[in-house]
């Protein structure tokens, strides 16, 4: 079981807090501090009342401190996600299968090109009018 990240109402100025995890942080004070995992800290450090989620209380056993991959693992969970998501709106809506063409070979026509192999829809003014460099493929059943 892993603990939770501390917020500032948890964090008690007299109490002993442990750093979970390594970093660096800019103070209100225009001040900076470098801190290591494992490194205590009375409740009263800047350090502890600005970032309680970096620490957890003294005398937690190290297998319930959070892990320090989590939050990284997360945050590029959720950038994938967007990224996919942004993909599917962004995408051209599919072409039905009764209605795909395949470009046989490659060419220009006004301001676009046609790539050898890539789907087109036969509902395509430019498939319309060069029929002769799109073929029609079935499954094979």
């Amino acid at each position: 079981m892993t603990t939770k990240a501390l917020t500032k109402r948890e964090i008690n100025a007299e109490a002993v807090y442990v750093a979970w995890t390594s970093g660096a942080a800019a103070l209100p004070d225009g001040s900076e501090i470098v801190f290591k995992r494992g490194q205590q800290f009375r409740g009263s450090a800047a350090i502890v009342r600005e970032r309680p989620n970096l620490f957890v209380e003294a005398g937690t056993p190290q297998s319930e401190w959070p892990n320090e991959w989590t939050s990284i693992i997360e945050r590029d969970m959720a950038a994938d996600a967007a990224m996919r998501a942004e993909q599917a709106r962004n995408a051209a809506p599919e072409i039905p299968v009764d209605r795909r063409v395949y470009c046989a070979q490659s060419f220009r026509a006004g301001a676009r090109t046609f790539h050898q192999g890539q789907v087109y829809s036969l509902d395509d003014e430019v498939v319309k009018e060069h029929k002769g460099f799109f073929e029609v493929r079935r499954p094979l059943t």
